[in-house]
């Protein structure tokens, strides 16, 4: 299957490879050099097509069931709760996943640096499966809780570990096309996971939510463990035991998971379970803080055997991508969230019919995906879509801010298709940075940064999002409200008509319209502000080989002198016997 043959594609390792760990620039740190990655050309062996289609089927099925997980349940929980009567849990069923995936993000980045991928990514795999089978059969509310943190753990392990096998089987020229199939599965699951989710709640069981994710997680193991190669390793493979051990920093490892998790436990409880101004929540964030400072003063101590070595952050481009990641997907989960309240509000949708009115975005999105991919690979650099995105997600957003009560089907579909154009054109290309502008050591840390950006983006996000609605909402409905009994009834999403005096109901319209409309302005200023990021980036070419630094300079040792490679495909893992 993965041993090769006479009928198999072979390349070249670039130039652009462990060599380049000679190479520094006045302003960056010399990466470790003894990594122990080769400074031969050695010939790379990459899988037939039939096998990257299946290997890639398999990662799709793997990334299907973690994206599912986190929309599933939106509408499976109404009866989760009736059968646990945990109504005060059910912000934790969702809450507990995110957690649990973000703090372990870097951690399985990480292992991936000292461990063959297809290993580390099974592992995860079967975490994920674990948990999964925990909630389906769990017998209490606190047992699906637990489920939910330990598939989380392993979904941690999948996002991103995908994107890194996608880069040891599939020559850099051509990845940007698979990394847009694998990233349409956001889109589609965001669309398809309530529906599924409310399908299988209402003719089965709430539990088939997880038992769904059991044969999909088979399959998976099936194509990544027969037909993804075990030659596949690292650089630092060889390394000992007590040399990974040392390289695996402990001390940052311990500041940053609880640093993270307190963040988000903070980010998702306030504003819901308890005030913003409650001292539990003030508490959370005073030790996030506090944490992450001193993991950022540790990295800084430790350089290069860091958990997120400060050589990674010192890259321009590396800067540009965090900064594009961070602001496009802090923008467009305000856009998925807020919109669907506009059409419940305003246009008064059902929760179903408002989910069939974001198909535009959310269909839109996986459509625009594949063919950036394909217009990238085509062209060879990813800058100019993402420059193309920004300006397409800015002017959407603004257009989609500029909604009134009376805008019709032609405004609201219209603006969506504008923005998951500009959406998808940037949704996955921006994961090709690390790739090009990073040495081969550092590509799975910068796809682990990158890939965490996102999760926590969209979480910081959301929370201040809720916050300006909420204060817009309070103010612009205050005039309103003043010379009614309940005023208080009128601060959620969902507008009680019926209680409302029909002279009030245009201005309750209104001001319900124009405090979602401001809600958008947070977007729209986070989509023009990754078009900083976008024009940040160098043109780096896919098809040809890069190089990180533009000076050269080696040690003494004989072995750290670069050599000349004929490639003109760079990036390529490095394969051991």
């Amino acid at each position: 299957m993965n041993d090769g043959g006479p009928d198999r594609e072979h390349v070249q390792t670039s130039d652009r490879s462990s060599t380049e760990y000679g190479r520094k620039s006045s302003h960056e740190l010399k990466p470790p050099t003894s990594t122990h990655m080769s400074t031969k050309n050695e010939s790379q062996e990459y899988p037939m097509t039939w096998e990257v289609a299946l290997l890639t089927l398999g990662l799709f099925l793997a990334l299907f069931c973690v994206c599912l997980d986190a929309t599933i349940l939106a509408t499976a929980m109404p009866r989760i709760t009736d059968q646990f009567h945990s109504l005060e849990d059910i912000g934790w069923y969702s809450s507990s996943y995110l957690v649990a995936m973000a703090s372990v993000k870097m951690l399985w980045g990480k292992l991936y640096t000292f461990y063959p991928s297809k290993w580390i990514f099974l592992s995860g795999l079967m975490i994920f499966e674990v948990g999964s089978l925990v909630c389906a059969i769990a017998p209490s509310s606190l047992v699906l809780i637990l489920g939910r943190c330990i598939a989380g753990l392993g979904s941690s392990s999948i996002d991103s570990g995908a994107i890194i096998i996608i880069t040891t089987i599939v020559p850099l020229s051509k990845r940007a096309i698979y990394m847009s199939i694998l990233g349409s599965v956001r889109g589609i699951t965001a669309a398809a996971g309530p529906l599924l989710g409310g399908l299988l709640t209402d003719k089965i069981s709430w539990r088939w939510c997880f038992y769904i994710n059991l044969p999909c997680g088979f399959g998976t193991f099936i194509c990544v463990f027969f037909f993804l190669s075990n030659k596949i390793k690292p650089s630092s493979y060889g390394l000992s035991a007590k040399e990974k051990l040392k390289r695996f920093d402990i001390i940052g490892s311990c500041l940053f998971i609880p640093g993270v998790v307190t963040l988000l436990v903070a980010l998702q409880s306030g504003g819901t379970i308890y005030p913003w101004d409650n001292w539990r929540v003030i508490l959370l964030f005073t030790l996030s803080g506090l944490l992450i400072i001193a993991f950022i003063i540790s990295q800084a101590w430790i350089q290069d055997d860091a958990l997120l070595p400060p050589r990674v952050m010192r890259n321009r481009n590396m800067i540009a991508a965090l900064w594009y990641v961070s602001m496009s997907t802090a923008a467009l989960y305000i856009i998925i969230y807020y919109l669907p309240v506009w059409f419940q509000a305003i246009k008064k949708s059902t929760a179903a019919q408002s989910g069939t009115m974001l198909l535009p975005t959310e269909v839109g999105i996986v459509v625009f995906a594949l063919l950036g991919g394909l217009l990238v690979t085509r062209a060879g650099y990813y800058t100019p879509f993402l420059i193309l995105s920004s300006m397409a997600t800015s002017t959407g957003s603004g257009l989609l801010s500029s909604l009134q009560p009376n805008s019709g089907i032609g405004k609201w579909l219209g603006y969506q298709v504008l923005l998951s154009a500009g959406a998808g054109f940037g949704a996955q290309n921006a994961l090709l940075v690390p790739q090009v502008a990073l040495v081969p050591d550092d590509i799975v840390t910068g796809i682990t940064v990158l890939t965490f950006a996102q999760i926590l983006a969209g979480s910081v996000a959301l929370a201040i999002g809720e916050s300006i609605f909420q204060g817009r909402l309070n103010a612009n409905l205050k005039a309103v409200t003043s010379t009614m009994k309940d005023p208080l009834e009128l601060t959620g999403a969902t507008v009680p008509w019926d209680q409302i005096p029909a002279g009030s109901v245009g201005a309750v319209l209104s001001a319900y319209n124009r405090s979602i409309c401001q809600t958008f302005y947070l977007a729209v200023a986070m989509f023009a502000l990754s078009f900083v990021g976008a024009i940040a980036l160098e043109w780096k070419s896919i098809k040809s080989p890069q190089h990180t630094d533009s000076s050269t300079e080696t040690s003494g040792d004989p072995t750290n002198l670069p050599e000349k490679s004929n490639t003109n495909d760079p990036g390529g893992p490095i394969l051991s016997a």
